[in-house]
């Protein structure tokens, strides 16, 4: 392979790695833009003086200063370049036009890509709406409806269309009917922030259509549009695939050989995500480098000249990475075999540091913001460890000339048998040091650890490596002939059928993977910042048995503090979560003891939970004591199966009518609280949860012979009092159950959940003056209209939140009061 001409020297000096150094100052000066949003005027001034500076000093012979001054130089001018990409657009940005919420839009936009299958999703129960097959783009506005005439704009966005569109190249303008929007930022705390990813591609919008006849094609591209042939090839590797593999794995075959995961089933990417195998979905080094090994061993095996077949490899590399859209992984790989070309060409070694500074700077001079994406992180910190560990290798696999000379005799199936054993060992060996070195980077980003790592990707790596050559040839011979391409496809789908098996078979067994907190930011950056010394510094090595204590201790520190900083103290904290069309809250009592009240939304079951779950994790959270689900409908419950496999719970409490009907989402609630032990007690009004000493949670509604009516006017009202403060948690509830609340005692309230995320039929002013609450809080989506209810609490004194507008909102109770929060706006106030 041709990395195994790269020269890794952990002991050389760090002036002897100088992009390796550039690469950490440009870094430095990325990190500081974005913490402290140096003004623009401040960074790129700094960058030109001291510029001007390191060219005196060089020119005057002193090294050592002149070194220093343009790695700040460099630094300074990186966070002026960060500073343009992520803060500043063009002022007929398509952003300055696009509506907080989604509007109807008549738009005009040159695609960018072709039209690519997005995979509808399974048939899930839990799913309150499935969704079928899509198509995905990328495209530039130019134009948008301004009532009768076309306004021009700029931008870029991905187009996500309903349904199969027919092909569409790179270069073709388009008319598009659709919804347009802004991109919401992430509503809770600790959550994915799809607004900042988007952001960081210089997108601030979203485009959408529900019809294929909504997107008309205005005029094509030009034939000398180079997207537009890289996007035939692509179409036509991908046609190949489909005709030629399995159609269970064809999707699976388009991710590993283009990068294209959208027409691979989720529930496929979760097994590899749960063993820590998904770098195999993710065009990354392993491809680059299987596909410049095994094309220039095969061109020289053609008698091809040395310095031709290098050009060839060099070529065949940098398609490869247009070809699958240039991840910063493959723009990584990349570089680096480039390099390794250039010095087997001058007869030179290779130095992997400096090529993986090489590579850095490039995908940051490409976009600067991807110093913060987790693939970019996860690929180059782990090309470092294996570079730093690559002479330690070497020398473990030395053999002395007696040893050798040995080893010549022997029968070939004992060299086979010994091939094959060292090739397992330093394939598990590999696998180990890379999964050791970024899991805290992993655990911080997923919180996920999967030790089945360890095991799986050695066995699947060969088949993989297979799979990817077959597949190669599949779509290289399927257009000239299919007979020719049969065998090979034979041998990918076999591939791809064994390492699908092996991945589903290492996903479920039981402690392959589990779920943790994380140790959080901080900790995390100064973990990586005491490897970077210890690795380059020889005197900071210290021996091994130190070393793992050293790293004990760094672990029991840091989920320490996580649990104590994140511990309310002598508060009550209740967190209302933004889940859309649904309901979540967060109930944490003074003794660290978690209630969860609902988990579910209108929609995806893996977004609810992954809300909720997002919001523990960043408290430090792993057990829910007690979750109470109100009643029987998928908004508020469908999140619940994941969570429960996700942290330990001890009880779930439902009222007796939650499961008096038959329904195939139930029927999996039941088996899932089942399946992870967990107990499953019935609550009715009257009773009292057993909770935290000094606090309260009582059921005032169902009674136990249940209300007449839907599963709404069933649902579990929760009374959560504390230090004379109490909690109203009100469900979906709806007359008659409604009103036989409101005929029992009134009772004063400070914060409420207005029942069935803000419904008309929710009775607010009744309410209102039965609970006289100082905050409310309507849990529902942006489409909703709930102005009148909000108006009805408004009138009574209340103030109204809404998650979808405000984000996730929080409730700290003490003996001073309430303090109220929200994720997107911040302190309210304290009453």
């Amino acid at each position: 392979m041709l990395a195994a001409r790269m020269r890794s020297a952990p002991a050389t000096p760090l002036h002897y790695q100088p992009l390796l150094l550039v690469l950490a100052a440009v870094a430095l000066g990325v990190c500081a833009d974005r913490l402290w949003a140096i003004p623009p005027i401040v960074s790129w001034g700094c960058g030109a003086m001291l510029g001007a500076v390191w060219l005196v000093a060089w020119a005057w012979k002193f090294e050592r200063v002149a070194s220093v001054l343009l790695l700040v130089a460099s630094g300074a001018t990186a966070a002026a370049w960060h500073h343009d990409h992520w803060n500043y657009c063009a002022a007929d940005d398509v952003a300055t036009v696009a509506g907080e919420e989604a509007g109807p839009a008549a738009v005009k936009v040159v695609a960018r890509s072709g039209s690519r299958r997005v995979a509808a999703t399974p048939y899930d129960p839990l799913r309150a709406m499935q969704r079928g097959e899509q198509t995905r783009l990328e495209v530039e506005f130019t134009a948008i409806r301004d009532v009768a005439d076309w306004r021009t704009i700029s931008g870029d966005t991905s187009l996500l269309v309903e349904g199969p569109l027919p092909d569409i190249a790179a270069g073709d303008e388009l008319l598009v009917f659709g919804q347009l929007g802004r991109i919401r930022p992430a509503g809770n705390p600790g959550e994915i922030d799809f607004a900042a990813h988007a952001r960081s591609d210089r997108r601030r919008v979203f485009l959408r259509a529900d019809f294929a006849d909504s997107v008309k094609v205005l005029s094509r591209g030009s034939a000398w549009d180079v997207r537009a042939w890289l996007d035939e090839v692509r179409r036509k590797g991908n046609e190949q695939l489909w005709r030629h593999i399995d159609p269970e794995r064809s999707g699976f075959a388009a991710a590993l050989l283009l990068g294209d995961r959208g027409q691979l089933e989720a529930s496929r990417s979760e097994a590899f995500f749960h063993t820590a195998t998904i770098h195999f979905l993710a065009i990354s080094g392993l491809h680059v480098a299987i596909l410049a090994g095994a094309l220039f061993v095969g061109l020289r095996a053609g008698l091809l000249p040395r310095g031709a077949a290098l050009l060839c490899v060099a070529g065949a590399t940098v398609l490869y990475t247009l070809l699958t859209d240039s991840p910063p992984s493959a723009v990584r790989a990349m570089v680096l075999v480039l390099m390794v070309c250039l010095a087997m060409y001058a007869g030179r070694p290779a130095s992997a540091f400096n090529g993986l500074g090489a590579a850095g700077l490039i995908v940051l001079v490409l976009n600067p913001a991807d110093l913060f994406r987790a693939g970019t992180q996860l690929s180059f910190l782990a090309v470092a460890a294996l570079a730093f560990m690559g002479p330690h290798f070497a020398r473990w696999q030395e053999m002395d000339t007696l040893d050798r000379l040995v080893a010549r005799t022997r029968p070939w199936p004992a060299k086979a048998a010994r091939w094959c054993a060292r090739w397992l060992w330093r394939t598990t060996a590999t696998t180990t040091i890379v999964w050791l070195c970024v899991l805290p980077l992993t655990v911080a980003h997923f919180h996920v650890v999967s030790p089945v790592a360890i095991l799986v990707s050695p066995i699947i790596s060969a088949p993989i490596a297979v799979a990817l050559l077959s597949g190669f040839a599949v779509m290289l011979l399927g257009p000239i002939s299919p007979v020719l391409a049969t065998p090979f496809a034979w041998v990918c789908n076999s591939c791809l059928w064994f390492t699908d098996w092996a991945v589903d078979v290492a996903a479920s067994v039981p402690g392959s993977h589990f779920w943790v907190a994380g140790p959080g930011w901080g900790w995390t950056i100064a973990l990586y910042v005491g490897l970077v010394a210890w690795a380059a510094l020889p005197v900071m090595r210290v021996p091994a048995w130190r070393g793992v204590a050293l790293l004990a201790a760094w672990a029991v520190a840091s989920y320490g503090w996580s649990s104590l900083v994140n511990r309310p103290d002598d508060k009550l904290e209740c967190t209302f979560l933004s889940v859309g069309h649904g309901c979540s809250v967060v109930v944490r009592f003074p003794d660290g003891k978690v209630l969860l009240y609902d988990a579910g939304r209108l929609g995806s079951p893996e977004g609810a939970a992954r809300a909720a779950a997002s919001y523990l994790w960043h408290c430090g959270i792993t057990r829910i004591d007690s979750v109470v689900i109100s009643h029987a409908d998928l908004d508020h419950y469908n999140g619940v199966p994941k969570l429960l496999s996700q942290f330990s719970v001890g009880e779930v409490y439902v009222s007796p009518q939650m499961f008096a009907r038959y329904s195939r989402p139930l029927a999996l609630l039941a088996g899932a609280i089942s399946e992870q032990g967990v107990r499953r007690p019935l609550t009715w009004s009257g009773q009292e949860l057993p909770i935290a000493e000094g606090c309260r949670a009582l059921v005032l509604h169902p009674p136990r012979e249940g209300s007449p009516g839907t599963d709404n006017a069933n649902s579990i009202v929760l009374l959560i009092e504390y230090q004379e403060k109490r909690i109203l948690l009100t469900g979906d509830l709806e007359t008659p159950g409604l009103e036989k609340l409101l005929k029992s005692e009134a009772i004063d309230c400070d914060v409420i959940l207005a029942p069935h995320h803000g419904s008309a039929r929710s009775d607010a002013p009744g309410l209102a003056a039965w609970s006289k609450p100082e905050w409310v809080v309507i849990s529902g989506a942006r489409a909703s209209d709930s102005r009148g209810v909000a108006a009805a609490y408004t009138k009574a004194g209340a103030r109204v939140l809404h998650t979808a507008e405000d984000g996730a909102a929080t409730f700290l109770i003490d003996g001073e009061g309430v303090t109220a929060r929200t994720h997107l706006r911040g302190q309210l106030g304290h009453r």
